[in-house]
């Protein structure tokens, strides 16, 4: 078990070389979106799940999101042995982020520009991947970033399209790696 472990993270630390300027490149685009964006005339509003899950939006505190996604960075930070399990979620996050802003920025009204949700599935993925969550809680780290989902939906800061998104582009930043290394 332990030599499978050393291999797994001499694998994973071969795949990442470092925090080079193209991964923080993604957030740049990321920050450039967020501030700079036009106030377009186009309705993105609509979503099927809105007529059943009731709107909160006036229920929860703005950053009450932000506070959420605070728990699984923090069991990372904290419960991680090395720096490769954060180099490793930075790479992942770069990715992901990337693919997601440029998704946006080519269709500015496919979804409500929302980062958050992916940014907790690419963390989850990763507690996993390092064992931080074992095999056996898997289940409730999924139900976690299923709540959160829905949580999301009902203060409508996303839609179910956005969310379908995000779990594809999360699993598929977090393979990329693995197909190239």
């Amino acid at each position: 078990m332990e030599s499978n472990r050393s291999i797994s993270t001499e694998t994973v630390s071969s795949t990442i070389k470092s925090a080079s300027f193209l991964h923080i490149l993604p957030f740049i685009f990321l920050y450039i979106l967020k501030n700079h964006e036009k106030l377009e005339e186009v309705k993105c509003d609509s979503d099927k799940l809105y007529k059943y899950i009731p709107d909160k939006t006036k229920s929860f505190h703005p950053n009450m999101k932000l506070m959420l996604l605070s728990v699984p960075i923090l069991l990372l930070i904290f419960k991680s042995n090395n720096n490769i399990a954060l180099e490793h979620t930075f790479v992942i996050l770069s990715y992901a982020i990337a693919i997601k802003t440029t998704m946006h920025y080519m269709t500015p009204c496919f979804a409500k520009q929302e980062f958050t949700n992916i940014i907790s599935i690419v963390l989850l993925l990763n507690l996993r991947y390092f064992d931080i969550i074992p095999q056996e809680h898997i289940q409730s780290g999924f139900i976690a970033s299923s709540a959160y989902s829905l949580f999301l939906i009902s203060i409508r800061e996303t839609t179910s399209a956005n969310i379908i998104s995000d779990y594809t582009i999360a699993i598929l930043s977090f393979l990329l790696p693995k197909f190239l290394g």
